[in-house]
């Protein structure tokens, strides 16, 4: 007799691959299926955001299928992989500030499954950081000891419901064929269709845009005008924030995000690559700055 197929089996058919490069999750697809494998907060999140699309929400996501402990199932976006155009990064700038601007404030941010980067998970985030380095600057090694500053400053300011990393990898174009059930209802019938919620988080919303400008270069291999997306993005606000104090929670956060996440990774590249991590290295430092003359 036969063993029985797991739900993972039955979704996923016997032909199907695995998507490298997910560094936080194995992620399988296969007969019209996306089946995410990772650890239980990560699971429960991704599933926890798909949930709330269904009763409605400012962006497209993937239609949530079915999910367990560690697992959730998907359908499959079909979409674009060609280069991205000035007006796909525009659009996504615009939903990046509709779904900020929508959970502004929302009784959804006391939620325990969102992640705290400000709060409950900032010893965790600044961890392997702390790890004595010589490739920091002095000024920035005094700070990532006691980020105090830069952190009193953020809690302080408005929180929203981020997506936690967003950046064009994870922003799938929907081909103009693409199955309509295979996309969570929303407000918005854009064909940009937002995934891997799995670190979707409670903060300013700064934090979010902080993340999209310093990987979206890297992700469409090419330069892009910081300040031409900065502005995308706070006129897409119908009440947008304080412009002043934005910039300056954008300062706060980009250091923060070096130490959490870029820092561990570059003293990989000390000796293989010391002029990318003296570039990182001075733009975190010049982020500080301004942040101390905002």
């Amino acid at each position: 007799m036969a063993a029985e197929k797991t739900p993972i089996q039955a979704y996923l058919g016997e032909d199907f691959e695995q998507i490298p490069d997910t560094s936080d999750a194995r992620v399988l697809v296969g007969n019209g299926y996306v089946v995410k494998l990772a650890s239980p907060a990560l699971t429960e999140r991704e599933r926890r955001v798909l949930e709330l699309a269904i009763q409605g929400f400012p962006v497209r996501v993937p239609r949530l299928v079915e999910g367990g402990i560690s697992w959730v199932i998907m359908k499959e976006i079909p979409h674009a992989v060609e280069e991205w155009s000035d007006a796909d990064l525009e659009q996504a700038l615009t939903e990046l500030a509709a779904l900020h601007e929508a959970f502004l404030g929302s009784e959804i941010l006391e939620q325990p499954w969102l992640r705290d980067p400000l709060d409950r998970d900032l010893e965790m985030l600044l961890a392997e950081a702390r790890t004595p380095s010589s490739i920091l600057d002095s000024e920035l090694q005094e700070l990532v000891r006691d980020p105090s500053e830069i952190v009193e400053f953020l809690r302080a300011q408005p929180k929203t419901l981020l997506h936690g990393d967003p950046f064009p990898r994870n922003v799938l174009r929907a081909r103009s064929n693409v199955d309509i059930d295979s996309v969570a209802t929303s407000g918005s019938n854009s064909h940009l269709v937002w995934i891997d919620w799995c670190h979707a988080s409670v903060g300013p919303p700064a934090g979010d845009l902080a993340s999209w400008l310093d990987q979206t270069p890297w992700a469409v291999d090419r330069p892009i005008d910081r300040l031409t997306h900065i502005n995308t993005y706070l006129s897409a606000w119908k009440n947008p924030p304080d412009r002043d104090a934005f910039l300056k929670s954008l300062d706060a956060s980009r250091v923060l995000w070096f130490f959490a996440y870029d820092l561990p990774r570059l003293r990989d590249l000390a000796d293989s690559k010391p002029e990318i991590v003296t570039k990182i290295n001075e733009e975190a430092l010049r982020a500080y700055e301004a942040f101390r003359r905002g």
